[in-house]
């Protein structure tokens, strides 16, 4: 069992026959560095869980090249789950990373990113795939501090996770994330709160914050609070009890304490 593979360039077009070409191929998983060239993708033609891995210390410019060619992602029109983990300091790369070239298969159902700087016109696009199900935004996946979701984004969306990224003012309105079920937010110390309109998603059944703001756990209560209706919807927040004024302890109720400094509270209103 190996732990990561490196795959070499693919030969020229013109060098090709029908060996090279790995059409029963369906998982390739633990890719270190993979070159999104348009050879590569086409040797890869049925490809639909792909999980890939970019070095944090990329050596050249040559190397770089692996991240410059990631708008070839959308030929892989078989694709349904992908992860990608990019390097931990993407901006000190001499490379266009993600802005006017990102691209996805349209049959992609489940997005996990980590340390990949999203533009909010990145995240429109992401939004804007129709068999979506499942999008993990983790460490510093998101940059400018404001996201807004509107006209429908993320029509078959199911799970939302955003893990230690830049979001602060997060904007939505009822046309956006229609079926969600579950929303995840881990190490959102900024985020002023989450969108009211999350309330009238009649599928939502949970929103777990974990290490969040002060002013995210109380919006989560007051969400529940006026959730028309929606009985089965669970509000979890995970947080340190020193990191909250006394005016938020009185306005929730204690189900059961962890060690080391952290609580746990549920709210069942």
């Amino acid at each position: 069992m190996c732990n990561s593979i490196r795959l070499p360039d693919p030969p020229r077009s013109d060098q090709v026959d029908d060996t090279c070409v790995l059409r029963n191929l369906q998982t390739l998983v633990q890719v270190v560095n993979f070159r999104w060239t348009e050879e590569a993708c086409k040797r890869i033609p049925n490809i639909k869980k792909l999980r890939v891995v970019f070095d944090d210390v990329l050596t050249d410019y040559e190397d770089c090249l692996c991240l410059h060619y990631l708008h070839n992602l959308c030929t892989l029109q078989k694709l349904e789950s992908l992860k990608m983990r990019f390097p931990f300091c993407i901006s000190r790369y001499p490379v266009d990373l993600l802005s006017k070239r990102l691209a996805f298969p349209t049959r992609l159902n489940k997005l996990c990113l980590r340390n990949c700087s999203l533009t909010r016109e990145d995240l429109a696009t992401i939004g804007s795939l129709q068999h979506l199900q499942v999008l993990e935004l983790i460490h510093s996946s998101f940059l400018g501090g404001e996201w807004s979701t509107f006209n429908g984004e993320f029509p078959c969306l199911k799970f939302l996770r955003i893990d230690s990224c830049d979001v602060v003012c997060w904007a939505s309105d009822t046309s956006a994330f229609r079926v969600l079920e579950k929303l995840v937010a881990r190490d959102l110390w900024q985020l002023q709160e989450i969108p009211s309109e999350m309330g009238e998603i009649s599928t939502l059944k949970l929103i777990h914050l974990h290490h969040c703001s002060e002013s995210a756990a109380i919006s989560a209560l007051e969400i529940k609070k006026e959730s028309f209706g929606n009985d089965s919807l669970k509000i979890v927040v995970d947080i340190s009890w020193y990191c909250c004024s006394d005016s938020f302890w009185v306005r929730v109720k204690v189900d059961s304490f962890r060690p080391f400094g952290i609580s746990k509270y549920i709210w069942e209103l």
